[in-house]
């Protein structure tokens, strides 16, 4: 007897080599995964930033206040000397760049000012 084609037979081999591709894909997505995992888990430690925020969070679990985020702020300023001047100096600088294109200011830099 002969044996009969198997009609799914070219199916089945594309199945197998897309699943090569893919799965060369999904290790190589797995590599840059884990070596980006591990660059978090660096800096973290490098930072203590786990017990950081851990504490920082057991503290608004605590005190309960109304706006969380404002109680981790505030937490991180009183505990470890977070200075927001420092976070507010780029406010402060994009609202002078702000000012710089406004188009009175414009008018004003060009010596057009409204005043007679």
């Amino acid at each position: 007897k002969q044996a009969t084609p198997n009609r799914h037979e070219p199916r089945r081999e594309a199945c197998e080599k897309r699943g090569s591709r893919r799965s060369f894909v999904r290790r190589a997505g797995a590599r840059a995964t884990t070596a980006l995992q591990s660059a978090m888990e660096e800096y973290l430690a490098e930072h203590n930033l786990h017990a950081i925020l851990r504490d920082a969070v057991v503290h608004v679990v605590e005190q309960r206040p109304a706006d969380p985020i404002k109680g981790i702020v505030q937490y991180l300023v009183t505990t470890h000397g977070v200075d927001l001047k420092d976070l507010r100096s780029w406010e402060v600088q994009a609202a002078v760049v702000d000012r710089a294109f406004e188009p009175d200011a414009k008018a004003a830099a060009a010596g057009g000012g409204g005043g007679g």
